[in-house]
C-alpha cells in the first residue's frame, strides 16, 4: 500500500500527501473556521498513548493544547474529489483557513480494495489507527506551503458512513471526528502523537459524488469533482462542475474521449451545449 511522500522541509507540492499530480487540476473548496470547543481526547494513535490535549478556540486561529480540556471545532463542508491516476487510491480534500500565513488542507484518502470500503467505518479501529496502515485515512495539514515543518493531525475517533456506496462515487457523512497533532515518519508513515499537541473536532462532513451517466465518454474520475474550476466539456454528457451548458464556462475541452480531444482549444465545443461539439 503506497502513500505519497511526506516532507518536513522545503515542501514541494508534488511531494505532499495533500496534492496529487494529474492532468486535470482541481480547485479549492470552501474555508473552514473554528467555532466552538468540545472535550479533548487522549492523545493516542494505534498502540501509542501520551498525555491528553486541550486547545482554546479562536476563529481562524489554531491553538496549542496541554492537559485534559477541549478541542477547537473545525468546519469542513465542501469536499472536492481530486482526479488521480498516480497511485491506486482515491482522494478528497478541502482547502481551509485555520491559522498561519499559508493554506491548510483537510484530506480524506482511500487505499487498498476500495470497492470493499462501504457501510460504516470506525476511524478509531484497525487498520485506520495510523497513516502507515489506514485504508480510510483522514488527515489535516497546516501551512502546507511553508518552507518549514508541516503540522499534521490524525483521528483518534470518528465514523465514516457510506451506506451502500463506495469510493470514488459515494455519498455519506463523516461524523464526530477528533483529530490530534501527530508526527508522521516520511519513510515508514508511522504516526506518533505529539506530547501536549493541539486537537480539533469536526461534528459532521456530508458529501455526495455521483457516478457519471453511461453516455460520459471521458475518464469517469473527471466527472462531478465539486471543483469550481473543473468544468470538463465535450464528454457527451453534462459535467456537474460546469456552471451552465455554454462553451464559455469550459475549463477543459481536450480530455481523452472528448469530441474535441484532438483540438488545441475549446473551439469545436457547441456554444450552447458544452457536452458535445458542433
Amino acid at each position: 500500500m503506497k502513500r505519497f511522500s511526506l516532507c518536513s522541509s522545503a515542501i514541494a507540492l508534488s511531494a505532499l500527501p495533500f496534492v496529487v499530480a494529474c492532468g486535470d487540476d482541481g480547485g479549492s473548496g470552501g474555508s473552514g473556521t473554528s467555532t466552538s470547543t468540545v472535550t479533548g481526547p487522549t492523545n493516542s494513535v494505534s498502540s501509542s498513548s501520551t498525555s491528553t490535549s486541550t486547545s482554546t478556540s479562536t476563529s481562524n486561529t489554531s491553538s496549542t493544547s496541554s492537559g485534559m480540556g477541549q478541542c477547537t471545532e473545525l468546519t469542513v463542508d465542501d469536499l472536492e474529489r481530486i482526479p488521480s491516476t498516480v497511485d491506486p487510491g482515491f482522494f478528497f480534500q478541502q482547502t481551509l483557513d485555520i491559522a498561519g500565513p499559508e493554506e491548510d488542507v483537510f484530506r480524506l484518502e482511500f487505499y487498498g480494495n476500495t470497492a470493499s470500503i462501504t457501510g460504516t467505518i470506525d476511524l478509531s479501529a484497525a487498520p485506520n489507527t495510523t497513516y502507515e496502515t489506514c485504508e480510510v485515512c483522514v488527515l489535516l495539514g497546516q501551512d502546507i506551503m511553508m518552507d518549514t515543518s508541516l503540522t499534521y493531525f490524525f483521528p483518534t475517533a470518528g465514523t465514516l458512513e457510506l451506506g451502500a456506496t463506495s469510493p470514488p462515487f459515494m455519498a455519506g457523512t463523516l461524523s464526530d471526528v477528533t483529530l490530534i497533532e501527530v508526527t508522521i515518519d516520511p519513510d515508514t508513515f508511522v504516526t506518533t502523537p505529539v506530547q501536549g499537541g493541539a486537537c480539533y473536532h469536526i461534528t459532521s462532513v456530508p458529501f455526495s459524488f455521483a457516478a457519471p451517466p453511461g453516455t460520459w465518454a471521458c475518464d469517469p474520475v473527471y466527472f462531478g469533482t465539486n471543483s469550481a474550476d473543473d468544468c470538463d466539456c465535450g464528454c457527451a454528457a453534462a459535467d456537474p462542475d460546469c456552471a451552465d451548458m455554454t462553451a464559455a464556462v469550459c475549463d477543459y475541452c481536450n480530455l481523452e474521449g472528448s469530441c474535441a480531444e484532438m483540438a488545441a482549444d475549446c473551439t469545436p465545443i457547441n456554444p450552447t451545449n458544452n457536452a458535445v461539439c458542433m
